[in-house]
């Protein structure tokens, strides 16, 4: 999400803040709790070495529920995702 992110929600920020030192301690610290998400999928990717993703996941540590409600979710992207590339090809064209 860096990729067009990084062009669309950086001027948002400059309007907002007027520091460079707060938009990189924003971007900084952003960078770190992206880092701990990752972090955390390892330790559960390794607890639980089966095939099926965040789906897997959910089922076993919540409730079979909440994995499926993660499947529907997935599948409602599936339907969107020809939106969703177009919105980033036009953000990638734009910029």
């Amino acid at each position: 999400m860096i990729a067009t992110g990084l062009y669309t929600s950086l001027g948002f920020q400059v309007i907002g803040l007027n520091s460079g030192f707060a938009i990189l301690m924003l971007w900084i610290v952003g960078g770190v709790l992206v880092l701990c998400g990752a972090f955390v999928y390892g330790e559960i990717g390794s607890a639980f070495p089966e095939s099926g993703g965040k789906y897997k996941y959910l089922s076993k540590l919540y409730h079979p529920a909440v994995g499926f409600f993660k499947w529907l979710g997935k599948c409602n992207r599936w339907l969107c995702r020809s939106y969703c590339g177009g919105i980033g090809g036009t953000i990638a064209i734009r910029y």
